[in-house]
């Protein structure tokens, strides 16, 4: 990881994960207190989401696990419809 210095506090410098967003993306720091859950089942947030996207008309969401059931706060990816 990237070690920066902003206002004379070190920070870790990392992308915001999967299924949460930072409202501080895409400028650093971001730190795992900076990231909130995606929301529910009809949102979705791929890494370094600044805000949670909804999902498509026709698509259903996965998980960070890539399943369907599950973490529904924590959506990272939308799939179409069978």
């Amino acid at each position: 990881m990237t070690q920066c210095t902003f206002d004379f506090h070190p920070y870790t410098i990392k992308p915001c994960e999967p299924g949460f967003f930072c409202q501080s993306q895409p400028a650093p720091p971001t730190t795992k207190d900076t990231q909130a859950e995606c929301g529910d089942a009809s949102t979705y947030c791929p890494q370094n989401s600044a805000a949670p996207r909804i999902v498509d008309l026709g698509y259903y969401t996965l998980n960070r696990l890539g399943t369907e059931e599950g973490l529904e706060t924590q959506r990272t990816s939308q799939v179409l419809c069978p």
